[in-house]
């Protein structure tokens, strides 16, 4: 079995890849924006600098994947609103980038920061 984890050097990915690296091939794609290559110290996976938007290294990636999990997105309240273009394009775009050919079972992960507040 082979998964790949976008956004999988962050706190949540890196318990992605420590859950499934006895179990499957494991590729991390990271752009190391707020994830850090520290927390895949002692982890078994291999790791791509780069990001979700680059439309030929995703193909490459996720050719024989069986699963994926698409954790990679900007969770900075303050820099998505510095920055609404990049936001658009890493957290709506790079969900869109499905791979020519189709895309694995794939799970989608929220933030709490993505969510709002909480109560009415």
């Amino acid at each position: 079995m082979k998964i790949l984890i976008t956004g999988g050097s962050g706190f949540i990915g890196s318990h992605v890849v420590e859950h499934y690296q006895d179990h499957a091939e494991v590729v991390v794609l990271d752009n190391l924006r707020t994830g850090r290559c520290g927390n895949l110290d002692g982890l078994k996976c291999r790791f791509v600098e780069g990001s979700i938007l680059d439309r030929a290294l995703l193909d490459e990636l996720m050719a024989g994947v069986d699963y994926g999990f698409h954790l990679a997105a900007m969770v900075s309240v303050p820099e998505s609103m510095a920055l609404p273009g990049e936001t658009v394009d890493l957290n709506v775009h790079g969900l869109q980038a499905e791979p020519r050919g189709g895309v694995a079972p794939h799970a989608l992960i929220g933030k709490p920061r993505t969510v709002g507040r909480r109560g009415c």
